[in-house]
């Protein structure tokens, strides 16, 4: 594969210190690398913090780039860029000076114990889609075979339709914390916004897995705070 045109597509997260001034530094940092040409910039979105230990509200951004580095690479660049700017790896979704997270690269799938491209969260994170659809809407997600800014209109629908599959306690506990902007069912349909499925037995790309999850309720919880969000634009 000719890697010299590949396009890939990083979000930008962060909440502590001014995180507009550590985006503008990691673009920089990024530019400095000769393989990489970043070619857009969305702007700066406030969003809801996703997870109880993740303190105040978070600034996110996307930027596009075209770059001649391999994914793991890429990947490599942008953690180095994350501890220059001072991302301490103490917590997970705890507070941060900087995310940078490889969501597309190109039409390529990857799974591996270091990489998952596309990211997997991609598709029910309205803080990754709403600064993404800004400059990369049309740009398809390889597993949904659907474009970002239609990813992001799945979001808007209201009920927000959602699947609790073969998990009635589940289903009951988010049925009665939860308020009429989503609508629960435990019947499968490709229609379904986000499909949690505790048995790890669904194809469905739209599916959060569950497997593993000590506190499945929390983790629910703080997936759909990330779909239901409504990002504040230049922040």
């Amino acid at each position: 594969m000719n890697r010299s045109h590949n396009k890939a597509l990083i979000a930008m997260g962060g909440n502590l210190g001014n995180v507009a001034e550590t985006f503008k530094q990691a673009i920089e940092l990024l530019s400095n690398v000769k393989q990489i040409e970043v070619t857009a910039c969305s702007n700066n979105y406030s969003t809801q913090p996703v997870g109880s230990n993740a303190g105040e509200r978070f600034v996110n951004g996307a930027i596009t780039v075209l770059t001649s580095l391999k994914p793991i690479d890429l990947l490599n660049h942008l953690q180095r860029i994350e501890t220059e700017l001072g991302r301490v790896r103490l917590q997970h979704w705890g507070p941060r000076a900087i995310d940078l997270d490889l969501i597309l690269y190109g039409t390529e799938i990857i799974k591996s114990e270091r990489l998952m491209v596309p990211h997997p969260a991609t598709f029910y994170r309205r803080f990754v889609l709403d600064p993404a659809t800004e400059i990369a809407g049309d740009w398809l997600h390889p597993e949904f075979q659907e474009s970002l800014s239609h990813l992001c209109e799945r979001l808007l629908l209201r009920p927000l339709n959602v699947c609790i599959h073969k998990d009635p306690e589940l289903l009951k506990a988010l049925e009665s914390a939860t308020d009429e902007a989503i609508a629960f069912s435990n019947e499968l349909h490709s229609s379904s916004a986000i499909i949690f499925d505790s048995a790890g037995d669904l194809q469905f790309p739209q599916t959060v897995s569950l497997e593993g999850i000590a506190d499945k309720l929390a983790f629910a919880q703080q997936v759909l705070i990330a779909a239901t969000d409504e990002p504040r634009r230049n922040c």
